[in-house]
């Protein structure tokens, strides 16, 4: 005969692996979040295509999928400790599929460091989030989303001055950001707002370009033991229209997007 107070334990062990099982949905999509998926990408695939001229295919997108509809479930389950850091944990582990298969020239990198690195500031490792929001501005800095998330990060941290200066190089290469406008204001950005970069033709790829990130953010990704790219002279990079859409993780702040003519909106959350 089993003892009592194995038997209890038996029992209790089964209960609270049957209740952590159902706490976790199925991994696989739901019609849903196929469809959040497929509009999203969708949406920067045609902005990528409005900035470099070629649209990026969609070989391994469907892991970049499993990023953004895996920090969406995590945005449902903070109150489950433990399913909330799975979900964002396999939100980073879809981003890292994408960057580990996919070429610097691919269009949509950027954005998948972006989300990436706003799924590793839920996770609460903002200088990695951070380093992610860097490499998207070096990739692309004409596109707005990585120099919003950065002021922010920058701004939670304390360093207001390095969030401005985020900001600012994120207003000079997108113009007209009503997002970007107020977060400049808000840290202190006076009248009249910076000065957009020359615009060029677009390119067949996205630009490589370390310089066009804020000096205090690689400072502090070096003092913290993250690798700082060498500077080289900024590329002049068309500006976006004048009414152009940004969602973030952390702000819902919102205005609506042109891109090169190009409509489209990017969701963050």
């Amino acid at each position: 005969m089993m003892p009592k107070h194995l038997c209890c334990g038996l029992a209790a062990s089964a209960i609270f692996l049957a209740s952590g099982a159902q706490a976790v949905a199925p991994f696989g999509a739901t019609p849903q979040e196929k469809a959040m998926c497929d509009s999203t990408i969708g949406e920067l695939r045609e902005r990528a295509a409005a900035l470099t001229g070629t649209k990026p295919d969609m070989f391994h997108l469907h892991h970049y999928c499993d990023c953004l509809r895996f920090r969406q479930r995590a945005m449902t389950s903070m109150r489950n400790r433990n399913d909330y850091r799975y979900n964002l944990q396999e939100a980073v582990g879809g981003c890292d599929y994408v960057l580990n298969h996919t070429g610097k020239d691919h269009g949509l990198r950027a954005m998948v460091h972006v989300d990436k690195g706003r799924a590793l500031k839920l996770l609460g490792d903002s200088t990695a989030a951070a380093r992610n929001f860097v490499q998207a501005v070096q990739l692309e800095p004409r596109i707005p989303e990585p120099h919003y998330e950065l002021a922010l990060l920058l701004r939670d941290r304390g360093d207001k001055a390095g969030a401005l200066e985020a900001a600012t190089l994120g207003l000079k290469y997108n113009a007209g950001i009503k997002p970007l406008d107020r977060l400049y204001f808000e840290l202190g950005g006076k009248q009249p707002l910076p000065k957009p970069e020359a615009a060029t033709p677009a390119q067949s790829t996205p630009v490589e370009n370390p310089a066009a990130t804020p000096a205090t953010a690689l400072r502090a990704l070096s003092a913290s033991g993250a690798t700082a790219p060498a500077a080289t002279a900024p590329a002049a990079v068309p500006a976006a229209g004048k009414d152009t859409l940004v969602t973030g993780s952390t702000s819902r702040q919102s205005g609506t997007a042109v891109v090169n003519g190009t409509r489209g909106r990017v969701i963050g959350n």
